[in-house]
């Protein structure tokens, strides 16, 4: 029985909109993650494979921070009995960094039942080498759920036959049998069947023509077949500048020509100009931090302003100065105090004191005015990192208002050439179609002259009305075909010799036809014997996928072939380059090219989990399956039914289902699934 590992609890320290999120798993091994878009569920799943099976692609941290950001993730849970605890830790790379990210370039600390694991020990426990093996096999996207995986490992015709290759095996027969009898060609291989009926056939002519002429009548047929392709091409032409008038008529070509001088007047856009279109939301957020800076700067600074025009004007140590003499003063009037009520001295000292309540608050002040300008110095920086990211976009701006107004006027410019591209398109298509796409009539509107239209349609009518006219002359071709007739008999000495090579020639074709279909029989036996033995003993894992797409979709087979009369499905040597699926309804087959994008979707998913199914037998360890929005190209009972087959599959694999549609949710819910919405995503965020 092999072993299940089961994520119980997620907390995401740093990892894109997932950071932050801290989720206990429940026990139902069918999980629903529901949020809206935009709320972390690819940068969840995307932790989720990096921490089990990283690492991964360097270029695809880059979507969950900013150069230098460290990502963060742990998990934990149980690998069959055995507690499981997984840190990860990923550094974004700089922008321009291609590659994979190393072992050494990751922070990863596993424990499985209390015992530390390395990555790679960890690797070899689950099965899985690397990121875009785990992705391949056990998370699957919206986006890709239409792709056909690649099976040749597990249904290629060496692992259905044991190693052998009967449908190499029945080429070969039948590349003797082309060698034999000869492939249709221009030059047919020497010594077969169809290069000797050549040379018969050419011996054959020249009997021909030492038994006589050609038969009169066949004669005066080809000089008639001779004038009609020639009325036939003059009509050709006649209708090709028909079309062409009656678009100058409807005025398709003049709405053509003034689309393409438009276009020639806007000009196209520079690469640098597309490329920043390209790139607008990450230079629209540039700006937008770049303006954020700006206003904290200048907000800084007014408040710096205001507290300056507060501060002392006397110096620190004049003020503590006079502090000091009041209290002295103050002390020494205490003392005396008789004397000091009788000599009026005590208003001084009151005067003293007053100074010196005034003196000290505009003191406190000035550590205040410093810290102040500690923030504007940290605003300034902060504003001019922005303006940098800003400069990777603009090079020549120096503000946020200049930089929204240059990424403004760049991006109408881009897309007023755009509209004007599609206009002159369209306007192309109309006149194509006004032409009867009509590729003669079209060129001629584009490239020539139109002035000598009429003239050219006259003149093809009166070569028409010519050639009705010399129907008579064919006469004079025939008296012709009488004196070769007469000629050809001089010929007639060469008849024996003739005669003798051509029956040489026979018996070598009939030999050669009995050897070509020899090897015809054995090719198609072995092959009819073949396919007889693969109907009959499909590979389990379609066997699998047959069973569980049974209760979705009214199928009743899914069978691979890798070679079809008529199509070439196998490369030399019996290495697949692309296996064909069908799939068999009541009615016939149809081949998974042919199917809709639901019908595909469907096929490829049931595919992948009887893979995963199949993988977790073999390796001995059931790993989680994450599927994101799986179901958008599937129809709603079936995706009621396909639900239902998800949560049976469950019972083996924990599946951790990512869906934005409210609908998908309740359908899983309703079918056994524990449904967790994601925290919304803040509106301050954008797009």
């Amino acid at each position: 029985m092999s072993e299940q590992l089961r994520i119980e609890r997620v907390k995401i320290d740093q990892w894109g909109r997932a950071s932050g999120l801290a989720r206990d798993l429940p026990d139902n091994n069918f999980v629903v993650l529901f949020g809206e878009n935009e709320s972390g569920k690819t940068s969840l799943a995307t932790a989720l494979a990096w921490s089990l099976a990283g690492p991964g692609p360097q270029q695809l941290l880059r979507r969950f921070g900013d150069d230098g950001d460290e990502l963060a993730a742990n998990l934990h849970g149980r690998l069959g009995t055995e507690q499981l605890e997984i840190r990860a830790k990923a550094k974004v790379p700089k922008a321009g960094a291609t590659g994979r990210a190393k072992e050494n370039e990751e922070r990863f600390d596993a424990t499985v039942g209390g015992t530390k694991r390395t990555r790679a020990q960890f690797a070899t426990r689950l099965g899985v080498g690397d990121f875009d093996s785990y992705q391949h096999l056990y998370w699957l996207e919206s986006l890709r759920i239409a792709e056909k995986p690649d099976l040749t490992d597990d249904l290629s015709v060496h692992v259905q036959f044991g190693g052998i290759d009967p449908y190499g095996r029945s080429e070969d027969f039948a590349e003797k049998k082309r060698e034999a009898l000869g492939a249709s060609g221009h030059n047919p291989a020497s010594g077969s069947a169809l290069r000797l009926c050549g040379d018969r056939g050419e011996l054959d002519e020249k009997l021909r023509q030492i038994a006589g002429a050609k038969d009169e009548r066949s004669q005066v047929d080809d000089i008639l077949r001779q004038k009609l392709c020639e009325r036939d091409r003059i009509c050709g032409q006649l209708s090709s500048l028909r079309h062409l008038d009656g678009a100058i008529d409807d005025g398709t070509l003049a709405k053509w020509k003034s689309r393409s001088q438009d276009l020639d007047a806007v000009g196209a856009p520079s690469s640098s100009d597309r490329e920043l279109y390209d790139r607008q939301p990450n230079a629209g957020e540039a700006i937008g931090k770049l303006e954020a800076a700006e206003g904290e700067c200048s907000q800084l600074s007014k408040m710096l302003e205001q507290a300056d025009a507060k501060q002392p004007t006397v110096g620190r140590s004049t003020v503590a100065g006079i502090a000091a003499g009041c209290v002295v003063a103050f002390a020494v009037l205490w003392g005396l105090l008789d004397d000091w009520r009788q000599s009026g001295l005590w208003a001084a000292a009151g005067a003293d004191v007053i100074v010196t309540a005034l003196l000290l608050p505009r003191l406190v002040r000035i550590p205040q005015v410093r810290r102040l300008r500690g923030q504007c110095d940290q605003a300034e920086r902060d504003r001019q990192k922005r303006l940098q990211d800003v400069h990777s976009f603009l090079p020549e701006v120096s503000d946020a208002a200049t930089a929204r107004s240059s990424l403004g006027s760049i991006c109408v410019r881009v897309q007023n050439y755009g509209n004007t591209v599609s206009a002159e398109q369209a306007a192309l298509r109309l006149l194509q179609e006004s032409v009867e796409h009509d590729d003669v009539a079209l060129r001629r509107a584009t490239e020539g002259d139109l002035d000598s239209l009429p003239a050219e349609i006259i003149a093809l009518e009166n070569q028409l009305r010519a050639l009705a006219d010399e129907a008579p002359s064919a006469d004079e071709r025939i008296a012709e075909l009488h004196d070769r007739a007469v000629r050809l008999k001089d010929l007639s000495n060469e008849a024996p010799d003739a005669q003798l090579q051509k029956g040489q020639l026979t018996t070598q074709i009939r030999n050669q036809i009995v050897r070509g279909l020899g090897h015809h029989l054995a090719a198609e036996l072995l092959y009819d014997v073949a396919e007889t033995y693969r109907k009959e003993h499909q590979p389990r894992l379609l066997r699998e996928a047959e069973r569980l797409t049974s209760g979705v979709a009214d199928w009743k087979g899914v069978t691979v072939d890798w070679q079809s009369r008529g199509d070439s499905w196998q490369s030399k040597g019996g290495k697949n380059k692309d296996l064909p699926f069908w799939v068999s309804d009541s009615n016939e087959r149809h081949p998974d090219g042919r199917l809709s994008f639901g019908a595909r979707s469907l096929l490829f998913l049931m595919l992948r989990l009887a893979m995963v199914a199949e993988r977790g037998e073999e390796s001995g360890l059931r790993l989680p399956v994450i599927l994101d929005d799986v179901l958008v190209g599937i129809d709603d009972e079936r995706a009621k039914r396909c639900v239902a087959v998800i949560n049976e599959f469950s019972k083996q694999h924990q599946v951790i289902l990512l869906t934005c549609h409210k609908g998908t949710a309740e359908l899983a819910e309703e079918a056994g699934a524990e449904v967790l919405t994601m925290p919304p995503r803040p509106a301050s965020e954008g797009i």
